[in-house]
């Protein structure tokens, strides 16, 4: 998009120096009051110039990320599911990334998408890395900053096509950013309790072990989602941060948590 964008924005950059120039010889001869307009109009003009740039950069398809994940990575005709997980200090997100080498075809699935600080240095350059421009559904676990204070990023940046979250309440303060930009960008929300699935294009079912349709809990690790990831033989727990209260649900309700792998949170 930028060959588009300059035909816009570089002749207002240009305008921006010749402003800047004026401003210095009013700066000279002590104009002050052409010196005080010259430079509102200067910064005007700057944010102006800036808000193009965003709009440009924003637009969909305006730009796309390569990565360095081709077919050539693996074996002839092999499938690979690979799981990153990341975060520091509590905070936490998870990327499913299935790919087909035979025709070079993926599936994306995020599981909470961290705080800023680990969306900005592990998830996002990952995902960049991978050459992922977007992601096919966002699982939200619970209403901890550290899981979901960068979904909102992560949905503007990556426009996924699904959001699944607990029908429990959910008390995070991003929460209602995130309510907004399903509703701009129409992504669909699917509010998934124990015994629900949900299944991947790409084979891969998610299903749901707790919380309850009720969603009750007094913390927010209370009501944290547990799902578990079946593809193929291979099964995978996920139980974010589910506490003693889940867990004895969980054991009292008989629910198979048998599986290859257990990812839990701190």
């Amino acid at each position: 998009v930028g060959v588009i964008a300059n035909l816009c924005m570089v002749p207002l950059a240009g305008l921006i120096i010749i402003m800047a120039f004026v401003s210095l010889i009013c700066a000279a001869v002590k104009l002050t009051p052409v010196l005080a307009l010259v430079n509102q109009l200067t910064v005007g003009a700057a944010i102006l110039l800036t808000s193009w740039a965003h709009f440009f950069s924003s637009l969909p398809g305006a730009n796309l990320h390569t990565g360095n994940l081709a077919a050539s990575d693996f074996s002839a005709n092999s499938e690979v599911v690979r799981i990153d997980t990341m975060g520091n200090y509590g905070s936490a997100a998870t990327l499913v990334h299935w790919f087909s080498a035979a025709d070079g075809g993926e599936r994306v699935w995020v599981i909470d998408a961290g705080d800023q600080e680990t969306y900005r240095s592990q998830l996002l350059p990952l995902m960049r890395y991978r050459g992922i421009n977007r992601a096919d559904a966002l699982v939200l676990t619970h209403g901890d900053i550290a899981h979901i204070g960068a979904a909102p990023s992560l949905m503007t940046h990556f426009r996924p096509g699904l959001v699944v979250e607990s029908p429990a309440e959910n008390r995070s303060p991003v929460h209602p950013d995130i309510v907004a930009i399903c509703q701009k960008l129409e992504i669909e929300t699917l509010r998934l309790s124990r015994g629900n699935t949900v299944e991947m294009d790409s084979g891969m079912l998610l299903e749901i072990l707790a919380p309850t349709e009720s969603g009750e809990g007094r913390l927010a690790d209370d009501r944290a989602l547990v799902a578990k990831l079946k593809w193929r033989d291979r099964t995978v727990l996920f139980t974010s941060d589910a506490g003693f209260e889940v867990e004895k649900e969980l054991l009292e309700s008989q629910a198979n948590l048998r599986a290859d792998l257990w990812i839990r949170g701190h």
